[in-house]
């Protein structure tokens, strides 16, 4: 949004932009439309307002207004509830996805929220640098991951419980100008081989609809499923090592109240190469 133009304005623009309705009193009524669908107010006063003046919920829902303000028939959506609290970010997939079926759109949504996916996207794609690693339905594609790298997403996904470690991969994806030849992931891959190297693998059908790139998929279908929260096919992490970082006697305050914590400390799991101790009094 632009913080220097009124919510009314930004919205009329578009509708103005891409000559919707064929009079200025039929784009009027357009935006009262929009704000009623993402269920925002659409008296004078809000819409006089600037980007500042609103939450962040309201300015998602204001962007969405925008996005779906002339009907289109694909809307691409980049992290748009990154920030937002849960409940709010609630409010707003679920606003997506009746705008979508209202208007029979389709939706292009991309994020590293796996639990966002899960909940809203019928089809999934799996990218790592760059290029798609696994696709297929949503639930196929949780219950049954098959290339190693979405294997190891599901396996991070933290357990609600909070009862299981969280493991990473270790190692870090190649830049975009510095992709190997070969598979990308091939360097953090616990199945890796000497073919990973030689060239890109093709996309492999394992069902109608469901296809991973990978050439070592046959050895990967034979490790027991990935579930959240597990420690699948961790390599090279010990057990927890002496804490990295220990707080005593913090105290935190936001106006009246005021919080005493007397100590706390935070394990990491061993990693070769990582040492060291931090103290805060």
């Amino acid at each position: 949004m632009n913080p220097a133009l009124r919510v009314g304005r930004q919205l009329s623009e578009i509708l103005e932009a891409h000559d919707f309705g064929a009079s200025t009193a039929e784009r009027s009524n357009r935006l009262v439309e929009m704000m009623h669908e993402v269920a925002l107010p659409d008296d004078a006063g809000f819409l006089r307002r600037y980007p500042h003046e609103l939450s962040g919920g309201q300015q998602q829902r204001v962007g969405l207004a925008m996005a779906f303000a002339c009907r289109p028939r694909l809307i691409v959506l980049d992290e748009p509830t990154t920030g937002l609290d849960v409940t709010t970010q609630a409010h707003v997939l679920e606003s997506v996805r009746q705008l979508a079926d209202m208007y029979q759109a389709a939706v292009l949504y991309i994020t590293h929220d796996l639990a966002v996916v899960a909940t809203l996207a019928r089809r999934v794609a799996v990218m790592y640098a760059g290029r798609v690693v696994e696709i297929g339905l949503a639930d196929e594609l949780f219950a049954a991951a098959s290339h190693p790298y979405t294997r190891r997403l599901v396996a991070a996904i933290p357990h609600l419980s909070g009862g299981k470690s969280l493991v990473g991969i270790r190692g870090r994806a190649p830049s975009p100008g510095q992709r190997p030849r070969g598979c990308a992931f091939a360097l953090r891959c616990t199945l890796a081989a000497p073919e990973c190297n030689a060239a890109m693998p093709e996309l492999t059908t394992l069902s109608a609809s469901h296809l991973a790139r990978c050439c070592r998929i046959g050895e990967a279908l034979k490790l027991p499923a990935a579930t959240t929260g597990s420690a699948d096919e961790a390599v090279g992490v010990g057990e927890l090592a002496t804490p990295v970082l220990t707080l005593e006697s913090v105290s935190a305050s936001y106006g009246g109240p005021r919080s005493y914590m007397t100590s706390a400390s935070r394990s990491r799991p061993r990693v070769p190469g990582a040492r060291g101790r931090v103290r805060l009094r």
